[in-house]
């Protein structure tokens, strides 16, 4: 996936792990195509607001339903601090 064009779309899922240890799925347009990723943030504690993407994957096709009605796919972006 090197140099694709990606748009961000919606968070589908976010999951903060102790150690703070973050992973992220989401839905990113590619194109006109929207696809699914799963991507794994670590926050650099010696750093004040530094992240380090530790991995970035497609995980497949968007789905066909829509997200917003299912609460389990909530994102919760704002408690990344």
């Amino acid at each position: 996936m090197q140099n694709a064009n990606l748009k961000f779309v919606k968070c589908l899922h976010f999951k903060r792990y102790p150690g703070e240890f973050y992973h992220i799925t989401l839905e990113a347009k590619d194109g006109e195509k929207v696809n699914v990723y799963r991507a794994e943030v670590e926050k650099r504690l010696y750093q004040q607001k530094g992240f380090l993407l530790t991995d970035f994957k497609l995980v497949g096709d968007a789905p066909s339903v829509d997200s917003d009605k299912f609460p389990e796919f909530k994102c919760v972006l704002s408690s990344i601090s």
